[in-house]
């Protein structure tokens, strides 16, 4: 999960409007937005002056670059360079959006970290966070969507849900995450005000089953546990995670003319941000 933390000086601010961070550093100072960091440092060039740059570093990559070279992409992260008066610049960081066409590079129901999971920021964050492309063309996607994959036996639009969750096993109770418990998807058709759901475990069972045309078993996936000690020494969860990409193309039927899906996953109390989805014939 991304954490903000202060790594070099006391006067580092940080301002947040959704994901939009601003980041006022000078030299020797930096920060952790999500799984990127930046610093500043001041280096001489070959003509011996101190020149100041920004050292960038997303997961094991780390690049140092000048600061003419903003703004740069990093990943899935934008950073801006922004004067705010004649003698001091601020970093500007926002997600790049992902493409509709991102999602279609995901494979369907695996449940690990895409392009397009949402990117956390907050500290110590828990709940459930979602994408989903903005359009669907459903003719030009069973046309082109399972191009060359001889395995698929029913041929269905590929519309996925990436998400990501972090849920604090305090607030479900361990029952509920070890053995009943499964989020549930809700799709809802904003024409005609309709609205159903089923789990992510569904949701994959049936797309093995129609989409693939294989009956298999199904084991409750892994989870992410983070755990701490109490006081008697006995090691017990405190939150659970993961990933999930959910496809339901399946789920949708083709329209005669473009009709507007709304998404959103609900488990326990957590409920997830609402995604729109338009369908097009």
């Amino acid at each position: 999960m991304g954490i903000f933390k202060r790594l070099f000086s006391s006067r580092l601010s940080f301002i947040r409007s959704g994901f939009n961070e601003t980041l006022s550093l000078s030299v020797g100072q930096g920060c952790q937005v999500g799984s990127l960091m930046i610093h500043l440092t001041k280096e001489e060039n070959p003509e011996r002056r101190k020149e100041q740059k920004a050292v960038v570093r997303l997961d094991d990559k780390e690049q140092q670059v000048e600061l003419s070279a903003f703004p740069l992409k990093v990943g899935r992260y934008q950073i801006k360079l922004v004067k705010t008066d004649k003698k001091s610049s601020s970093f500007v960081v926002s997600e790049v959006p992902c493409r509709d066409t991102d999602f279609k590079k995901i494979e369907s129901n695996s449940s690990s970290s895409s392009i397009c999971t949402p990117i956390i920021t907050e500290p110590d964050w828990h709940g459930i966070a979602i994408n989903a492309p903005g359009e669907i063309h459903y003719k030009h996607s069973l046309d082109t969507d399972y191009i060359d994959r001889d395995y698929v036996i029913r041929k269905e639009p590929k519309v996925i849900i990436a998400g990501t969750y972090t849920y604090e096993c305090a607030k479900l109770g361990r029952e509920k995450f070890t053995r009943d418990g499964h989020p549930l998807l809700m799709i809802k058709n904003t024409a005609t005000d309709q609205a159903w759901g089923q789990t992510i475990q569904e949701i994959e069972r049936g797309y093995i089953h129609h989409v693939l045309g294989m009956n298999v078993s199904y084991d409750d996936r892994d989870f992410h546990i983070d755990n701490e000690d109490d006081e008697s020494g006995t090691t017990k969860p405190t939150s659970v995670g993961g990933w999930f990409n959910a496809d339901i193309g399946m789920h949708l039927e083709r329209p005669s003319e473009p009709v507007d899906y709304e998404v959103y996953i609900e488990y326990g109390p957590y409920r997830s941000n609402t995604v729109k989805i338009t369908v097009h014939p």
